[in-house]
């Protein structure tokens, strides 16, 4: 009778043992999967600030040529300035180091 009374017992233990092994086993792979995600999330990101940095730069780069521009319409009016040609130059370099960064 002994061991009639602790079958119950012993398949409950085996029961509780098996669902905490699942248990255990769910959650090691959700924590997984999250891991996972917030990984893949985290590379769009940087790709997504990637993408609107670089379209940022273009921006900027536009801007830089057309002042460059201006600048040389107002050199060819005045071609002795001092001031005007520094800019240019200042301009030129900073449009040279952009789409040196751009596209090399």
């Amino acid at each position: 009778m002994g061991l009639s009374k602790l079958i119950p017992i012993i398949l409950t233990a085996i029961a509780m043992l098996i669902g905490s092994v699942y248990f255990v086993e769910d959650r090691y792979f959700r924590v997984a999967a999250a891991k996972e995600m917030r990984a893949q999330i985290e590379k769009a990101s940087v790709d997504t600030f990637q993408k609107q940095q670089e379209k940022l730069e273009l921006e900027i780069l536009d801007i830089l040529k057309s002042n460059r521009q201006d600048i040389e319409r107002r050199l060819e009016k005045n071609p002795t300035s001092v001031y005007l040609k520094n800019q240019l130059e200042r301009l030129k370099n900073k449009i040279r180091r952009l789409e040196n960064k751009l596209y090399s």
